[in-house]
């Protein structure tokens, strides 16, 4: 099953849902953040928090489906890629059985291509209608953070792999470290370095200013400042934002 990844990031103006969402929930939390909404049933509530608290991509397309399936009564709710051959499916609330409705409504979701829709079977009033507008809008706000909370686990995992090798290093008592049949570009250049370029280097790719790591080290920021320049030329980058790259 595909994953919701174009789901669009432009709407910032999120209503709040009512009561409903356990207080001190992360659900709760988020929602207390937003601007308010009319009145909302505990269905809903649960709904929305469903959707703000969805781990992954994949549960958060679910998560809508479910959630407006619940909130409108709709015997079945699919998440779809439209293209010109036809729809695929992302993601659903419903059996097969239920899909006799004769009326739907359809959102869009994004409409870049391929577009992404949400369909819903059966009568909808007015407040049914604002009601998937909102919950497709949480769904939007929850796929940012998890994109954003991606990009960190991305960069954690990659300063962690860093280390791990800069470890490695630091207690390498040779040139053991051209061992094997290959060596990344990465362990060949920092094999250069020296312990305090190696731990400077780390606190680099951290984020952590000269001064800060002037403290750290208890070296003055003009000694920190020379360790830089020297990680630098042995690491074939200019400026620190390319050394950052080249070190991830």
């Amino acid at each position: 099953m595909p994953c919701a990844t174009n789901l669009p990031q432009d709407r910032r103006e999120l209503p709040r849902p009512g009561r409903g969402i356990p207080p001190g929930s992360p659900g709760r939390r988020r929602l207390d953040a937003m601007s308010p909404h009319p009145a909302a049933g505990s269905a809903f509530d649960l709904a929305a928090a469903g959707v703000l608290d969805a781990p992954d991509r994949t549960r958060l397309a679910i998560a809508l489906c479910e959630g407006v399936a619940m909130s409108v009564a709709a015997p079945l709710v699919t998440l779809a890629e439209a293209r010109s051959t036809g729809m695929s499916e992302i993601a659903r609330s419903g059996s097969e059985g239920s899909s006799a409705a004769a009326t739907t409504t359809t959102f869009s979701v994004h409409t870049a291509d391929p577009e992404i829709v949400l369909v819903v079977h059966g009568t909808l009033d007015d407040d049914d209608r604002e009601t998937c507008r909102f919950l497709i809008d949480l769904t939007i706000a929850t796929l940012s953070r998890l994109q954003s909370e991606e990009l960190v686990a991305d960069h954690e995992d990659r300063f962690r792999r860093l280390s791990d090798t800069l470890r490695r290093l630091q207690s390498d008592t040779g040139p053991g470290i051209s061992e094997g049949p290959a060596v990344s570009d990465l362990a060949v250049a920092a094999s250069l370095l020296t312990r305090r370029e190696r731990e400077v280097l780390e606190q680099i790719v951290a984020g952590a200013s000269n001064a800060a790591i002037a403290e750290k080290y208890t070296l003055s920021v003009e000694t920190v400042k020379t360790h830089v320049k020297h990680i630098l030329r042995k690491m074939g980058a200019t400026n620190r934002a390319e050394l950052i790259a080249r070190s991830m």
